[in-house]
C-alpha cells in the first residue's frame, strides 16, 4: 500500500492510510451557530456535553501547554488552543506529510484507552510507510482529541480551521521545514481543504479523502426535490457551524506543480 506522499510525489494512483472503523464522519453531530470567542473550547455549546473539554489550562497559556515537547500553543483571531502532534519517521526525510484524521464520535472519544490504542496503531502503520517510502509523518491532533486541548464538538468549524492552520505553522517552525504534503481523512479532510482556502503556498501536494466539502449544497439539492422544514432548519445550522470549503474554493492559490 502506497502512502499519500508516495502517491502524490510519484504521480501515481492515490491511495490512503487505513482508518479505524470507529473514526466515522460525524455529519449528524451538527452544532448550531458559531461560538463566541469565550466559548471556543466548547463552553455553552449545545453538544459540548457529548464530549469532554480537554486541557482547559493548557489551552490559554503557552507555558503549561509547551511543557510537553510534542505540543504547540497557538493563538489566532478566534481564540487559542494547545495542539498535540506525533512525529513518525526520519528527520532527514525529504518530504513531511501532515495528517489530520477523521471526526471521533462522542462514545469513542470518551474511551481513552481505545483512543490511545488507535493512535498507537496509526503511528505503527505510519512508521512502516515512512520506512518504505522515505517520508516523515506528522499526525496532528485535532481539537479535543489525541492529546489536544478543546472540545471536539466544534469540529470542522472556522475556529478549528484557523487553529490547525496556526498549529501547522508552529510545527513547521519547530521542525525546521518549509514545504509539506497535507493529508486528511473525512472530517480531517475538510479541515485540510480549509487550510488551502486560507491561501497556503507551502503545500506541495494535498490528498483529501472522503471529505464532505459541499454539505450545504448537498442539502440544497435534497430540499429542491423534497421540501422540508426540518431539512431547512438543519441546513441553516450546518451553514452556521461548518467551514464552507466550496464557497471559499476561489481563495485556493494556483501554484505550478502542486497536486491536489
Amino acid at each position: 500500500m502506497r502512502s499519500p506522499a508516495a502517491a502524490c510525489l510519484a504521480r501515481g494512483p492515490l491511495t490512503w492510510l487505513r482508518a479505524a472503523a470507529f473514526l466515522l464522519a460525524a455529519v449528524t453531530t451538527l452544532a448550531p451557530p458559531p461560538l463566541a470567542a469565550r466559548d471556543l473550547r466548547g463552553e455553552g455549546h449545545p453538544f459540548s456535553r457529548l464530549y469532554e473539554t480537554q486541557l482547559p489550562a493548557e489551552a490559554i497559556a503557552r507555558g503549561p501547554c509547551e511543557a510537553v515537547k510534542s505540543r504547540v500553543f497557538v493563538a489566532h483571531a478566534h481564540g487559542s488552543e494547545c495542539i498535540a502532534y506525533h512525529v513518525v519517521g526520519s528527520p532527514t526525510a525529504p518530504h513531511t506529510v501532515f495528517f489530520l484524521d477523521g471526526d471521533v464520535p462522542p462514545e469513542q472519544a470518551r474511551r481513552k484507552p481505545q483512543l490511545a490504542a488507535y493512535l498507537a496503531s496509526a503511528k505503527r502503520f505510519m512508521a512502516s510507510r515512512a520506512g518504505a517510502h522515505g517520508v516523515r509523518f506528522v499526525f496532528v491532533g485535532r481539537p479535543g482529541v489525541f492529546g489536544s486541548s478543546g472540545n471536539h464538538a466544534v469540529m470542522k468549524s472556522e475556529n478549528e480551521v484557523h487553529t490547525i492552520n496556526a498549529a501547522v505553522d508552529a510545527i513547521k517552525a519547530r521542525l525546521g521545514i518549509e514545504r509539506i504534503v497535507l493529508a486528511g481523512q473525512s472530517g480531517g479532510s475538510m479541515v485540510a481543504a480549509g487550510l488551502l482556502t486560507l491561501g497556503r503556498d507551502d503545500v506541495a501536494c494535498a490528498v483529501l479523502a472522503s471529505g464532505g466539502f459541499d454539505m450545504v449544497g448537498l442539502l440544497d439539492r435534497i430540499i429542491a426535490r423534497r421540501d422540508s422544514g426540518d431539512l431547512r432548519d438543519y441546513r441553516e445550522r450546518m451553514r452556521r457551524q461548518y467551514y464552507d470549503v466550496i464557497q471559499r474554493s476561489p481563495q485556493v492559490k494556483t501554484i505550478a506543480g502542486r497536486r491536489l
